[in-house]
Formats: structure tokens, sequence, C-alpha cells
């Protein structure tokens, strides 16, 4: 379980490093550490890769560390969950756009979420989807390719 806050105190460490840490000369060595801290022990250890460079809002929830990949041009909101082996990314097409995750979204294990797509609030992805279509708020979306499956009461 700490594995998880662990990997994402050391994301948001990043995110301080290079978006809002000042200049100066303890710039330098916060930037290597931020480096060996996320290759060693996020990349090699909890086999995640999560860069400084994408986008999470408060409150994310990881279930399980193993697997996760989130591409460095995501962007996902606040209290969202994610399962793992989840992959949120980019399609083949080469597109560098990536999905934006609205808030309270859980994704499913082993769910594919890919190309430049918007997914709403309150969504729920079942698992081992794969989500390559814009998907409405408040709703459930499952299969291959993911289908709404049921819309959710306000």
């Amino acid at each position: 379980m700490q594995q998880r806050i662990y990997a994402l105190f050391i994301y948001r460490f990043g995110r301080w490093v290079y978006y809002e840490a000042r200049g100066g000369v303890l710039l330098l060595p916060l930037k290597i550490c931020y480096i060996l801290a996320n290759k060693l022990f996020v990349e090699l250890l909890l086999g995640m890769f999560i860069p400084a460079n994408c986008t999470i809002g408060p409150g994310l929830y990881i279930n399980n560390f193993l697997g996760l990949v989130i591409n460095p041009n995501v962007i996902i909101g606040d209290n969202c969950s994610i399962g793992h082996g989840v992959i949120i990314g980019t399609a083949a097409d080469g597109t560098a756009r990536a999905p934006v995750i609205g808030n309270n979204v859980y994704i499913g294990s082993r769910a594919i979420v890919i190309g430049p797509i918007t997914v709403g609030d309150n969504v729920r992805i079942g698992a081992n989807a794969v989500v390559n279509r814009d998907v409405p708020a408040d709703v459930t979306v499952a299969g291959v390719p993911a289908k709404i499956v049921r819309e959710h009461g306000n």
C-alpha cells in the first residue's frame, strides 16, 4: 500500500521541481534527486511510469502499483481511481494528443485508454476495456472497444 503513496509523492515532487521551484543552486540537485527516485524506485522497483509532465489532480488512488503506464501528455482530474495494469496514452497513429480524464473517474484493472479523447466526469471504465472514443459523463463503459453499458441517474 505504501508503495503507491511513495510513487505519487515522487510524482508530486517532480511536478514541483519542474514547474514550481524557483531557480537557484539547489534546482539541479533537486532534479537529479527526482530523476533517480523516479527511475530507480517508481519505474524499476514498482513497474510504474508516471512522468512529472502529465497532469494529475488531487485525490488520485492507485489500486495496485504494477504495470501502470501514463503518457506525459495525459490530464487526469480530481479524485480518480486507477486499477493495476492500466495504460493511458496516445494512439499508435503518431498523434501526440493524449486522453483528458474528468473528475471522479474509476478505471478498472488492465483497461486501456488511448488517443485524443475525453472521458467525462463520474465515469466507470470496466476491467480490460479499450476506450478509444469520447465517453460522456455519468456512464459506465466496458468491452473492446468500450461501449456504454449503463447510464447513472442523477
